[in-house]
């Protein structure tokens, strides 16, 4: 068992019993031992989200969304997070973002058919 997975394993226990801000500390060293995955930072600005940390989240979601653009559920996120602190804007780019690869998925997967 890597350590990454014992943070990991335990920040879940921490998210059942409402210890967000464990949760958290927890999901920070899991992010350190394995920078790159996405999983972990999504789950992290989740809870960064949950407990109006909203900053935080999107931070958490721009370094998603920079390596991989190709899930909607990144930019609907992050845009949520950007609509809570009154960016706008923001909010409607990443919503367009997020329904054009929704859409593209799509229109991959009627063309597969």
């Amino acid at each position: 068992v890597e350590a990454r997975e014992v943070f990991e394993f335990r920040a879940k226990i921490y998210i059942k019993m409402g210890k967000y801000l464990e949760a958290i500390a927890d999901l920070d060293q899991a992010v350190k031992l394995a920078p790159g995955d996405d999983r972990l930072l999504f789950e992290r600005g989740n809870l960064k989200s949950e407990i109006g940390d909203y900053i935080g989240a999107i931070k958490d979601y721009d370094r998603i969304v920079e390596t991989d653009f190709a899930s909607s559920e990144y930019y609907f996120a992050r845009a949520n997070a950007k609509k809570e602190i009154g960016d706008l804007q923001g909010f409607e780019e990443d919503i367009r973002s997020g329904k054009k690869i929704e859409e593209e998925i799509r229109l991959f997967e009627m063309k597969r058919r």
